[in-house]
């Protein structure tokens, strides 16, 4: 099902995401969103992020490190050999 919806900026540049939207996605407060921005069209775009470990790309037995960065148990095995 695709959610189309018209909303206001606030005076510092933000957007309110209706809960319908957000459910759909799935998305809960910390979850990262890129942005993709064509000024010529003047579209913006938000894309939900899957974390993936910084080294190898996997998704699985992901470690936080700063920065909303990932590792890999594997990976970080690797380093520590």
């Amino acid at each position: 099902m695709e959610y189309n919806f018209e909303r206001s900026l606030d005076e510092l540049g933000r957007v309110v995401l209706p809960v319908d939207g957000r459910r759909a996605l799935a998305l809960r407060e910390g979850d990262i969103l890129s942005v993709q921005v064509d000024p010529q069209q003047q579209t913006l775009i938000l894309k939900k992020q899957t974390p993936s470990c910084l080294i190898c790309r996997g998704t699985e037995n992901l470690r936080p490190l700063p920065n909303r960065t990932w590792l890999c148990k594997a990976c970080i095995n690797n380093l520590n050999k």
